[in-house]
């Protein structure tokens, strides 16, 4: 889902910046005919023995949402719910489950307690969602297992390290988006990777927390950051918009 986002950024961006509408007319063609592909794509799978166990194993997309919508979002603080889900037959029984369960509770989005909790695990929680890419347990003694795991030696280094390094980030894309408000002007590009940016962090606030999604964007929010590191100048000009002839 993540990979949208960017498709998404660039519409905004170019709806933004009007002289790019020619670019707009393409960027529609190109989203009809990956639609069209799409819809021949899921017609071909829909006929493949595989589908049955689509039918019996898989989740709702709102699956993910609902099962961020208690606690900080993580899947730990929402277990019962995914066991619920886990013991239901089919993907049909599981859509009814979550239906319910956001038609009951969704005012739960809006509980500050969960806003910040969700806040923290998603861009603060210290290990920055690496060990959620490691399938398989890492081997115990060695670096990774030592830097990534929450028993190794190391982890809380590891932890304040990248937690700082991504904080530099995140203020370093503030400063940018400051001064690309007050006058300092972005390029196209640069405008997309700030939508993708705003994007990604709405997008973990809805789903599920984790935020190993984050590395999928890692080149936007660099791109990003860049900016802002770049429009920061001298202390007196990180303030002050762009002088006027």
């Amino acid at each position: 889902v993540t990979t949208a986002i960017p498709l998404m950024a660039i519409a905004v961006a170019v709806i933004i910046r009007k002289k790019y509408v020619k670019q707009l007319k393409a960027l529609l063609v190109f989203v009809l005919a990956f639609l069209l592909t799409f819809a021949i794509g899921t017609m071909r799978v829909k006929v493949l023995p595989c589908e049955a166990n689509v039918e019996r194993d898989s989740d709702p997309i709102l699956y993910w949402v609902a099962l961020g919508l208690h606690g900080d979002g993580s899947h730990a603080a929402n277990e019962d719910f995914a066991i619920l889900c886990e013991a239901a037959g089919s993907k049909t029984e599981r859509e009814y489950i979550v239906k319910e369960k956001l038609r009951r509770e969704w005012r739960q989005f809006f509980d500050s307690d969960h806003i910040i909790a969700k806040i923290r695990c998603n861009f603060a929680c210290g290990d920055v969602g690496a060990s959620g890419y490691m399938r398989f347990p890492y081997k115990e003694g060695n670096i990774v297992y030592e830097l990534i795991s929450w028993d190794g030696k190391f982890f809380w280094k590891y932890a304040c390290l990248s937690t700082s390094y991504l904080f530099a980030l995140f203020l370093l894309t503030a400063i940018g988006a400051f001064r690309g408000a007050f006058g300092n002007k972005m390029n196209f590009t640069t405008m997309t990777a700030y939508v993708t940016v705003i994007g990604i962090m709405l997008f973990l606030m809805l789903w599920e927390a984790q935020n190993k999604q984050l590395f999928n964007q890692t080149g936007w929010i660099l791109l990003a950051a860049c900016h802002g590191l770049l429009t920061m100048g001298t202390p007196k000009k990180c303030f002050v918009g762009r002088n006027k002839k």
